[in-house]
């Protein structure tokens, strides 16, 4: 029983002293979610199995597209929003939170009066992957030249690749980068 206790007590100050450096609760007017562009393409291997397959039959499917987030804040300060559009093998949910929780540039932007945007390109994130290709090459239809280009950094390119520091697991003296926090 007082272990129960003295584990309720700790939680429940935890929370409290979490909810004491919370920011002020965001405003926000509008928020969704779109897709844009892409194409419809005819698509013989849905799933990659048996082309006969009643269940996935060859059709058309829509590939290229790109999926974005959006939120407008009550008191919007431009009428033009910013778009976070992430590189280097990222997708928009790098703008949600930093490595060790604090709030991401999309809240931290929306926070200020301007709607954001969080762009995942095409073929990244929840845009989706034409899968189409890549069914068609495991499925000896087409020869592997036709894969698409794929990007996935290592952990040890990371470190370097976004100036954490010299090598893996070093880092620079100055940064400003959470590295306790990355995994």
């Amino acid at each position: 029983m007082t272990a129960r206790f003295v584990t309720l007590a700790i939680a429940t100050l935890a929370l409290t002293l979490q909810a004491a450096r919370a920011e002020p609760p965001l405003r926000i007017a509008r928020q969704g979610s779109l897709e844009a562009g892409g194409r419809v393409i005819e698509c013989t291997t849905n799933d990659g199995a048996d082309p006969s397959s009643k269940r996935w039959p060859p059709g058309h499917v829509a590939v290229d597209n790109v999926y974005a987030t959006y939120q407008y804040p009550v008191e919007q300060k431009s009428p033009y929003p910013i778009l976070f559009n992430s590189g280097g093998g990222h997708t928009a949910r790098v703008y949600d939170t930093t490595p060790d929780g604090r709030e991401g540039w999309l809240t931290l932007f929306l926070r200020e009066g301007f709607a954001t945007y969080g762009v995942d390109r095409v073929n990244t994130g929840r845009s989706g992957t034409d899968i189409c290709k890549i069914n068609a090459v495991r499925l000896g239809r087409a020869p592997v030249s036709e894969l698409p280009p794929m990007n996935r950094y290592a952990f040890e390119s990371s470190w370097v690749t976004f100036r954490w520091g010299p090598r893996f697991g070093e880092s620079y003296p100055d940064t400003q980068f959470p590295v306790e926090a990355a995994d």
